[in-house]
C-alpha cells in the first residue's frame, strides 16, 4: 500500500507518519528516520494509491 515505505514505527528506524489528506484522495506524510531530527524529516506525497510519490525536502 505504502510501497517503498512502511508505516514508522520507533524501534524499526524509518517510516511514514501520516499527517493530512485533502477532499481529492491526496495523502501527505513525514518520512520520518529515527537518526535524523524531526525538523529535517522530508514531506511524501501522492494523489492518489496508483501514482508515484513525490518527495519533498522541507
Amino acid at each position: 500500500m505504502w510501497v517503498p515505505y512502511e508505516m514508522f514505527e520507533p524501534d524499526r528506524g524509518s517510516g511514514l507518519i501520516q499527517w493530512g489528506g485533502d477532499q481529492t484522495e491526496g495523502e501527505y506524510y513525514w518520512l520520518a528516520e529515527r537518526a535524523v531530527e524531526p525538523d529535517r524529516w522530508p514531506v511524501v506525497a501522492r494523489w492518489d494509491a496508483t501514482e508515484p510519490w513525490h518527495q519533498l525536502d522541507m
